[in-house]
């Protein structure tokens, strides 16, 4: 009986241990905030609405509404996993960056959009996201999605192509069929593949601090959009390069979009 009662008493204090150790490791896991900011410039020139601006072809336009949807950000290096953003506020993890919307952030001269979330502590070599949505949420009802794919009949989604449209500039030129640019990029195949740094890059690109915001800036330049990756210039004259649903220049502008993406700088801000 005495020996039975000792087994017990061990495999008592078993448990608890590993329950100690188990409550140890959960609280050892922290998180800092971050906000992943995007900057549209034309060259290293801030980008203001309805300006004037002339492409490397020597073509005059304007934009008057930029939107795009960011989705599935993760940091890394080459000794983890890869870790997920982690937001309340972001269900399913896509962000809508529209640059359209009157805040503290979008004013003149100033425009930016901020996705903010959590991250677990540490220094990173890598960071990625898509722009643009999973093929898994891409052709849900928009009626019934929850923020912000609960857009219904605005101008980030096809009722005729059943998905989002990811990439969405719109605006005006004299070299355009009626004055008109309509450049929407989507469907399943064009989601873009967003990477800054080198997992295996042994020098952190970010250190993630829990007293700290830390800000992770990315530049669109506007005017690099107009550059094809073989050098030669993006045109507004032929009618489906200005007016832009799909085919040919939908994958064109696609390659154009990710090239015009450049990583800025990190900073940490304390927080007080």
């Amino acid at each position: 009986m005495k020996h039975i009662l000792v087994v017990a008493y061990g495999f008592i204090l078993l448990l608890s241990s590993c329950a100690h150790q188990k409550t140890k490791s959960h609280a050892a896991v922290t998180t800092g905030k971050i906000e992943l900011v995007c900057i549209p410039m034309v060259g290293n020139e801030p980008f203001y609405f309805d300006s004037i601006y002339k492409t490397r072809a020597g073509e005059t336009y304007a934009i008057n509404n930029l939107k795009f949807f960011l989705s599935d950000i993760a940091f890394s290096r080459s000794d983890i996993a890869e870790r997920s953003a982690q937001s309340v506020a972001a269900v399913h993890g896509v962000y809508l960056a529209d640059f359209t919307e009157t805040t503290g952030d979008t004013m003149p001269g100033k425009l930016r959009y901020k996705a903010r979330f959590e991250m677990q502590t540490g220094a990173y070599s890598d960071i990625r996201f898509n722009i643009g949505i999973p093929r898994s949420l891409n052709h849900g009802d928009p009626t019934q999605a929850p923020s912000p794919l609960d857009i219904g009949n605005t101008d980030m989604f096809w009722q005729w192509n059943s998905g989002y449209i990811f990439f969405l500039l719109e605006g005006k030129s004299n070299y355009a069929e009626d004055s008109i640019v309509h450049i929407a990029v989507g469907g399943d195949s064009r989601i873009m593949p967003v990477s800054f740094g080198d997992l295996f890059n042994a020098v952190p690109l970010v250190r993630v601090q829990e007293d700290a915001i830390t800000r992770v800036y990315f530049k669109l330049d506007l005017n690099r959009m107009f550059i094809n990756a073989d050098g030669s210039f993006y045109s507004f004259k032929p009618e489906e390069a200005a007016i832009v649903h799909g085919g040919y220049y939908a994958d064109q502008m696609r390659q154009n979009i990710l090239q015009a993406l450049e990583f800025v700088s990190v900073e940490n801000i304390p927080v007080k």
